[in-house]
């Protein structure tokens, strides 16, 4: 849920996108709080929590087999989970790690593609570590890291 763009605005809204009871025993200026409103420090205002949504993104790794005997592709497909936040969201894919020479294609989408060209007759396989840097419409960022996908090619 994402809290409303306009007054008003009650406390047990606030518990409730913090995944909380809506009669916990909440403050403006607690970290969970803070955080919601996107001030680090300062005084917080119920019209900083005005549209504000918990936001939360998580990495879901690729690993494919192939068989083939002529030349081709090995693609494999990470992908990033997310919950709250507000849409429309952005998508950033990079390697952190690619030993395997791979491509990155659809860095900008949920789903990237990690590909390897094989040679027919050849047998080999791939493993990259990607990131991703997922931002919603309220411009709140997640980087997810350690994201894996790898490939196997075998005639």
């Amino acid at each position: 849920m994402t809290l409303p763009a306009s007054f008003p605005l009650s406390m047990s809204q606030v518990n409730t996108e913090l995944g909380r009871a809506t009669n916990a025993t909440t403050s403006l200026l607690e970290s969970a709080t803070r955080t919601l409103a996107q001030k680090a420090s300062g005084a917080v205002a119920f019209s900083d929590l005005l549209g504000k949504a918990t936001f939360a993104a998580s990495g879901v790794n690729s690993n494919i087999s192939y068989s083939s005997s002529a030349n081709g592709n090995a693609d494999s497909f990470p992908s990033v989970n997310r919950s709250g936040g507000q849409s429309p969201y952005t998508y950033s894919w990079s390697f952190t790690s690619n030993p395997g020479a791979a491509t990155l294609l659809n860095a900008t989408l949920q789903t990237a593609t990690v590909r390897k060209a094989f040679l027919a007759g050849s047998t080999g396989a791939y493993s990259a570590t990607l990131q991703c840097v997922v931002t919603d419409n309220l411009g709140n960022t997640k980087t997810v890291t350690g994201v894996t996908a790898a490939a196997d090619w075998a005639p």
